[in-house]
């Protein structure tokens, strides 16, 4: 999550004069985050590609609070990891050419049809690298140097395994 909000912000524009815009990630079906009410909602999923388990997420689009509340409609699904970034890189770049006057990203999202909002951005890979994205099983700890479970902070005996508490 830190390593996508790194990467967009320095390589991700926002569209001149959008002013109030939301990404929101959670990393489970459970969508702790609240994926649902952001601009673009991610929600973590896993998927496969070229034949291998990884990270994936499904993308929201158009949700929000404040004036007219309403839930993100979830546009494209199981969209790999290390994809999104590029998706979320098309899909602003096609807000800034087809956006109407001073036109709200949620307005915009609002205005056009489940189709269209489909065909309006395609996944790709970019410069962004996930080090976890083929670990489906050991991606427990975004700050980690590697994915050893023998790098974990949490007590175990380097196999993985927890070690008896001292209680």
């Amino acid at each position: 999550m830190v390593r996508y909000a790194d990467w967009l912000t320095e390589n991700v524009p926002v569209p001149e004069g959008v002013t109030d815009f939301h990404i929101h990630l959670s990393g489970c079906t459970a969508s702790c985050a609240q994926p649902q009410i952001a601009d673009i909602s991610l929600r973590g999923m896993k998927t496969r590609k070229d034949g291998d388990p990884v990270e994936a997420f499904d993308v929201g689009l158009g949700g929000g609070l404040g004036e007219n509340p309403q839930f993100a409609e979830w546009i494209a699904m199981r969209v790999p990891a290390d994809e999104v970034p590029g998706y979320v890189q098309n899909l602003l770049a096609a807000f800034e050419d087809r956006r109407e006057g001073r036109e709200s990203f949620r307005e915009f999202v609002a205005r056009l049809d489940e189709e269209q909002l489909q065909e309006l951005a395609d996944p790709e890979e970019t410069s962004y690298e996930d080090p976890y994205m083929h670990n489906t099983k050991m991606t427990w700890y975004p700050y980690a140097e590697d994915d050893d479970m023998a790098d974990s902070p949490a007590p175990t005996d380097g196999e993985g395994n927890s070690l008896p508490s001292d209680d």
